[in-house]
């Protein structure tokens, strides 16, 4: 596991671009009594069934989750390695952003009424930007509080605000990816 193991969880970088790594040993832990050793850890939960993506970061290991096994349902946790914990909201912003929302629902299963269900090896594929790119960096602690003001305001406001954001949230999120 991450403790006994660290490097076969790290985030790969150059010359190898950045992509989520982990070791099948530890990837079934959410699903069976192994999850009471790991479920009170830090976590990035994403549920495996959505309209649009929706990832969490757990900062505190304070939630519990129903582990996504076959069948479907519940959700997939994972980790961040003790150097990727700071910048975990803005993975979450980068992640939860309509620019995966079309990402996912290319490579998910979709379903009745725009649900997408993603299993292990969507999630595993999950591009990220180079994390150690001074310009991407710049942007992180940005999309973050962009991030978390969205979160903040009411589903039941009237207001184009959270439209405004997320869009700043998707050019930032596009611009790192070299789509604009």
């Amino acid at each position: 596991d991450i403790e006994n193991n660290p490097d076969l969880f790290r985030v790969l970088g150059p010359p190898v671009s950045f992509k989520w790594h982990y070791t099948h040993d530890d990837f079934y832990k959410y699903v069976r009594n192994q999850a009471i050793d790991c479920v009170a850890r830090p976590k990035l939960i994403v549920p495996s069934l959505f309209r649009e993506p929706a990832f969490f970061w757990d900062r505190e290991g304070g939630f519990s989750l129903t582990g996504s096994g076959a069948g479907g349902g519940g959700a997939y946790a994972g980790y961040f390695l003790n150097e990727f914990q700071p910048i975990a909201g803005a993975i979450v912003a980068i992640l939860s952003s309509r620019v995966f929302a079309e990402w996912f629902s290319r490579r998910g299963d979709l379903f009745a009424g725009y649900y997408v269900g993603v299993d292990e090896s969507a999630l595993m594929s999950v591009p990220l930007p180079d994390l150690r790119d001074s310009r991407v960096r710049a942007d992180l602690p940005i999309l973050e509080a962009l991030h978390n003001q969205a979160l903040a305001i009411p589903q039941t406001a009237a207001t184009n605000l959270r439209e405004e954001i997320v869009s700043s949230i998707d050019s930032i999120v596009r611009r790192q990816f070299g789509l604009i």
